[in-house]
């Protein structure tokens, strides 16, 4: 305590003189209170002496504990080793115990097995001898099943065995069922019907054997079949075509009489289509040699008689066996596919193809004719003054040739077969619609100018043709209808305004014959599609009309007459 703070103290404690009076109380007062204070601090000295020595004890102790619990930590490590070392020597023992289960258990399920295995064998041998196929079928496929199990033990004598003995027995299984199948045909009618339900059955066995047995006896039954057919067909000679229906009406004899037999067959086999895939491509060698072999030439009417004939044949067959799907002339391998379908259109028909010829050229000369008979019958008179008809008729000609290029256009599709690949017919109808859109236009482009008006004449030609030479334009005014004098009129403006064309002669005579480029010129060879020639050719003609066939006809008779007014009223 500082002095300012002690006056401080005594000026509080004493504030007036007459509070002097009370000094040796207080000191008393005073005096009592360091007393006490002495007290309280050696109470606490000496308590603090004594805490020190507890403290020490209570170290003491703690070190003692840690001694003893890293004592026990010691011996619970050293327990715990020694469970690990046990623990390791039971699992030992257990594992052991394990791959010895193991192989107790697949030891008796092979001994099983193998007992199963020789119990059927046996059962199999014994159902063999006795034919009992549909039996055998499901035993063998039981054996089958078993014989998996054992590929690893091949080897072993005992499973050697086995498969010898069982490798007898599927042979003799197979002698079995094709000797039973050889005998078809030669009972009386209970003992078919009983042989039948017998051989269906034995194609569950032949599904069990290998698929070589199936395809075998498939091409067995295949031949034995084709053999009636073979001994009159085959090695005949044959030169008309009226022994084309008789080969027919021999094959659907055939097929009705042996339909029956075929039902035998699982489905899955495709017997009846195979079959048939025979006797088709057996028939079109038959039917090509006769068309090859004619020594005259072949009635048209009857030709095509014939190929009606083989059409109907051929959907006969795929409304029985096929379905329409693949083409025809793909023979199915072995197993099949339920979902798979068929067709046999163009394995016969096709055959047809390269003979005829007759068939086109006579179409061509009919064409011809008609064509001929129209120019014919045209009326040549000339007159001047032609008016607004020649003008509505060129325009209606131009509808006219819009109409027969949408019908040239479709030609394609009419004759588009369902088999034909569909990379040859993108090919061919591409090529056609690429020639009849360039002949077209050409036709549309002349019918153009002849609509034009005189005075945009020149331009319209130009604008349209602008490789061509004044000679053509000459023949498009002749047909727009102009007199002499007023083609005279535009070719000398046409010379005028050519850089190409320094002189030109405008004779009398008509310019050497090679036809206006319309469009019907090059069609004929693009057309020939496998379809029906009088269907086509007669809706082209139905959509075509008069006027168009005047201006063709005029275009191809331009060499032997003069040109004449074309569009009468």
């Amino acid at each position: 305590m500082d002095k300012s703070s002690g006056l401080d103290f005594i000026n509080q404690m004493f504030p007036v003189e007459a509070s002097l009076s009370c000094v040796e109380s207080f000191m008393q007062k005073i005096c009592d209170e360091i007393r006490r204070v002495d007290a309280t601090i050696l109470a606490v000295v000496s308590q603090q002496g004594n805490s020190g020595t507890r403290a020490k004890e209570n170290l003491n102790d703690a070190i003692c504990a840690a001694e003893e619990l890293s004592h026990k930590i010691q011996e619970i490590k050293s327990k715990a080793e020694q469970t690990e070392a046990m623990v390791q020597d039971i699992c030992s023992d257990i594992k052991k115990l394990d791959f010895a289960k193991k192989n107790i258990t697949t030891a008796v399920t092979a001994l099983s097995r193998l007992t199963m295995l020789v119990s059927a064998v046996q059962q199999l041998q014994v159902m063999t001898s006795k034919r009992q196929y549909k039996e055998a079928a499901t035993q063998l496929e039981a054996i089958n099943e078993l014989c998996n199990h054992f590929k690893a033990y091949m080897d072993l004598p005992k499973i050697m065995e086995l498969r010898e003995k069982l490798k007898n027995i599927k042979q003799i299984l197979k002698f079995h069922v094709f000797s039973d199948f050889s005998s078809l045909g030669t009972g009386t009618e209970t003992e078919e019907l009983f042989l039948l339900k017998k051989l269906s059955d034995s194609c569950l066995v032949v599904d069990a054997l290998e698929p070589s047995v199936r395809e075998e006896l498939i091409n067995n039954f295949c031949s034995r079949e084709l053999t009636s057919y073979e001994q009159i067909y085959v090695g005949a000679e044959l030169k008309t075509l009226d022994e084309i229906e008789l080969i027919y009406n021999q094959l659907s004899c055939l097929i009705r009489k042996n339909q029956g037999k075929w039902t035998i067959f699982p489905a899955s086999w495709h017997v009846p289509y195979r079959l048939c895939i025979q006797l088709s491509r057996k028939t079109r060698v038959q039917v090509e040699s006769i068309l090859v072999n004619l020594k005259e030439k072949s009635d048209v009417e009857k030709l095509l008689l014939e190929l009606k004939r083989t059409l109907e044949f051929e959907r006969e067959l795929e409304m029985k066996f096929g379905g329409g799907g693949s083409i025809g002339d793909d023979i199915i391998g072995g197993g099949g596919n339920n979902s798979q379908k068929f067709n046999f259109r163009g394995m016969i028909s096709s055959c047809f193809e390269p003979h005829l010829t007759i068939y086109i050229e006579k179409e061509e000369m009919e064409l011809m004719q008609l064509l001929e008979k129209v120019v014919q019958e045209e009326t040549w008179d000339i007159e001047e003054e032609l008016g607004c008809h020649s003008e509505n008729s060129v325009y209606l000609m131009l509808l006219d040739a819009h109409d027969m290029k949408m019908i040239l256009l479709k030609v394609p599709s009419l004759a588009r077969q369902p088999e034909a690949s569909a990379l040859l017919v993108k090919t061919a109808t591409a090529s056609y619609v690429k020639l009849v859109n360039h002949q077209m236009k050409r036709a549309e482009a002349v019918l153009k100018v002849i609509a034009s008006p005189i005075v945009t004449v020149i331009d319209t030609y130009r604008a349209l043709f602008p490789e061509e030479t004044p000679m053509e334009f000459q023949r498009i005014l002749v047909l727009k209808g102009l007199t002499k004098a007023e083609q005279q009129s535009i070719l000398d403006d046409f010379n005028n305004h050519s850089s190409r064309i320094t002189q030109l002669s405008v004779a009398a005579k008509t310019p050497e014959a090679h036809a206006l480029p319309l469009a019907l010129t090059n069609v004929a060879p693009a057309v020939r599609f496998k379809a029906n020639s009088e269907e086509v050719l007669t809706r082209a003609a139905s959509a075509a009309t008069t006027s168009f066939m005047k201006l063709y006809a005029l275009t191809g008779a331009a060499k032997d007459r003069p040109f004449r007014k074309l569009f009468n009223p």
